[in-house]
């Protein structure tokens, strides 16, 4: 699809979430090719110096995050249902218990290519269709980090707490676009199974402001929030036990 056929998205899309479609895989969309938005006008020299500073923060958090081997993530509960996930990773396996969307929940676990689905007592197998494979997640949320540490337009909020931990909050909003000639940002550029984690696909073409939120602590992603203006979040995840023990094994078929 080109730029020029590319469509903009207007009205308020249909509630998705990311961690129950994970269940049945993600269809890979293709990126129309974007460009780096530059912006117009120049910051005074003190709001250079932050936003340079916040470049600086995120980007070795981004590094540092990329380089993690294993964790555990959680989505707090949202929406009317109070959808909620935990998940844990070892290097391009994991494993999701989702809440708020089944009777009982479901888990699903991913080793290599083989996907398994439990919910109800029971457990179904399958390989994982060509193209439907997530991203390893500790990559794709530096890769996300790393893509707004390039904009010139993100921000230092301030500080907040985050599962106990004092971190550094820092926002990007990417302006709307009302046509595929409008300039989109580098996080657009990244591949669909990387922004599928933080429900970010087509990103570039939604026609209200989106905003990016990420916390940061010891050179580590804590946190990353995404929202649409005038259509509420799209996701909020958080990171913690970073480089520790964590074993994905498949479930008992039943």
């Amino acid at each position: 699809m080109t730029q020029t056929s590319m469509p903009i998205r207007t009205a308020v899309p249909a509630p998705r979430r990311r961690w129950a479609l994970l269940t049945t895989g993600v269809a890979a969309a293709a990126v129309a090719a974007v460009v780096l938005a530059l912006g117009q006008g120049g910051p005074s020299p003190s709001d250079g110096t932050k936003r340079a500073d916040a470049g600086a923060v995120l980007l070795a958090a981004a590094e540092q995050t990329g380089k993690v081997t294993t964790l555990r993530f959680s989505q707090p509960p949202s929406g009317a249902a109070g959808f909620s996930a935990e998940g844990e990773v070892s290097g391009a396996d994991w494993r999701v218990v989702s809440k708020g969307e089944t009777p009982g929940g479901t888990t699903t676990t991913v080793i290599g290519d083989v996907r398994y689905v439990t919910t109800g007592g029971s457990t179904t197998k399958e390989k994982i269709p060509q193209g439907e494979r997530l991203a390893p997640f500790a990559r794709a949320a530096g890769d996300l980090t790393r893509a707004v540490s390039q904009d010139r337009n993100v921000v230092e909020v301030g500080t907040e707490d985050v599962r106990g931990t004092r971190t550094t909050h820092y926002r990007l909003t990417l302006p709307a676009r009302t046509s595929a000639a409008d300039p989109a940002s580098a996080v657009t550029k990244l591949p669909p199974d990387e922004l599928a984690w933080f429900d970010l696909e087509g990103i570039d073409a939604y026609s209200d402001p989106v905003t990016l939120d990420i916390w940061v602590a010891g050179d580590l992603v804590r946190r990353i929030a995404g929202t649409v203006a005038n259509q509420g979040p799209l996701t909020s995840v958080e990171f913690y036990d970073f480089n520790a023990p964590v074993t994905i094994t498949a479930p008992r078929q039943k």
